[in-house]
């Protein structure tokens, strides 16, 4: 098993500690939560954009091989697919990742009596 932080094992902990009724957070808490999550989104958007070029690819190839070519149908396709399915879980991350940096600030200054 891999020492590496990740975007994903920092939200899973804070999702333990809410689960389990032990999130009381100070300040620093928050400051030092969103700043790695803050540095480790530069990671997640490199995979988002990953999946974003293999989307097109698949949209591009569901395009091709229709007779009467369809944006529409290909569209539809494509978002039925699994590459789909991972580029919204992804892009929903990011999102939430994002949102918790805003809060992390706001907690923070409410923490420390601003």
């Amino acid at each position: 098993m891999s020492d590496k932080i990740t975007a994903d094992i920092i939200i899973q902990s804070l999702k333990d500690k809410v689960e389990n009724k032990e999130a009381q957070f100070d300040a620093n808490f928050w400051i030092e939560a969103a700043m790695k999550l803050n540095l480790l989104l530069g990671d997640e958007t490199d995979i988002l954009a990953e999946l974003h070029q293999e989307l097109a690819k698949l949209k591009l190839v569901y395009f091709e091989s229709q007779e009467k070519r369809n944006v529409s149908e290909a569209k539809l396709r494509v978002e039925t697919s699994e590459e789909f399915k991972r580029w919204k879980k992804q892009d929903n991350k990011i999102r939430q990742i994002e949102e918790f940096v805003r809060i992390a600030k706001k907690m923070s200054d409410v923490a420390s009596g601003f």
